[in-house]
């Protein structure tokens, strides 16, 4: 039991950095949400990015936005709930001792439970980094999309570093 325990305080500082990640996340939907107006975009850098404060209540990158169905709101919804409670367990009973592992998944939840939170309170997540080259346009994204994102990449630069995705005994 003292290991198991052990084990869980070993994860304590990585699930306070994904407390801090999931904290960005909120404030930065709350100052686009309280200083733009629904649709609003300001450009930032010309031909490159823009802010615009849009509502998606689709899943990764507006899949399935347009459907307007409330059973797809919630299912989508659900999905999110049971995500994040799959790799937040997986994480905490992961044997991976690497810190790049740790870092990658306090980055994935994070941004995961920031996103799940916006789905399940108001059906869908504030969206407002907007990235384009030329005729290129990226989909809409916030904060936790990218914590998202940079989390995947250090969990795969990890497994590319130990040669190994064993992380349970």
């Amino acid at each position: 039991m003292s290991r198991v325990i052990t084990h869980l305080k070993s994860k304590i500082l990585y699930i306070f950095l994904a407390l801090v990640f999931f904290l960005i996340d909120q404030f930065s939907k709350k100052i686009i949400e309280s200083t733009f107006i629904l649709y609003e975009s300001k450009t930032v850098i010309n031909h490159f990015f823009s802010i615009i404060y849009v509502h998606n209540k689709g899943f990764i990158f507006g899949i399935f936005s347009q459907s307007g169905n409330t059973y797809s709101t919630i299912g989508i919804s659900l999905l999110s709930v049971a995500s994040l409670l799959f790799i937040t367990l997986f994480f905490l009973i992961s044997r991976n001792e690497s810190k790049l592992f740790a870092v990658g998944f306090s980055f994935v939840i994070g941004g995961a439970f920031g996103n799940m939170l916006d789905r399940v309170k108001t059906g869908y997540v504030i969206d407002f980094l907007d990235i384009y080259v030329g005729t290129y346009h990226w989909p809409t994204f916030n904060m936790a999309d990218f914590f998202i994102c940079v989390g995947v990449g250090l969990l795969i630069l990890d497994i590319w570093k130990t040669g190994s995705a064993k992380t349970i005994p």
